[in-house]
């Protein structure tokens, strides 16, 4: 189990072998509360949690969240705009 807060702060993702049921933490393309009303900070506070919790997995790890379609530890990694700077990037 590894707690991810961020949807709400007790939140947490379970990892199963090479499986991880990340809830409503993690979605493919996506982070909680995206496009929602949160500011850029608590925004920043959850993309930080994922890095630090979920990209330590292997790459290969599937994601499964609560909702919507399953994904892949590598490609969030890869072309999650909420978690490749992206979103809101004034560069």
């Amino acid at each position: 189990m590894l707690h991810t807060p961020g949807h709400t702060r007790g939140s947490v993702c379970y990892v199963i072998g090479g499986l991880v049921f990340s809830g409503d933490t993690l979605f493919k393309g996506v982070i909680s509360h995206a496009g929602k009303d949160v500011t850029e900070e608590e925004r920043q506070l959850m993309s930080a949690r994922i890095r630090e919790k979920l990209f330590s997995l292997p790459d290969t790890t599937r994601v499964y969240p609560a909702h919507r379609e399953p994904t892949a530890i590598g490609w969030e990694k890869k072309t999650n705009p909420f978690l490749t700077n992206k979103v809101g990037n004034k560069d």
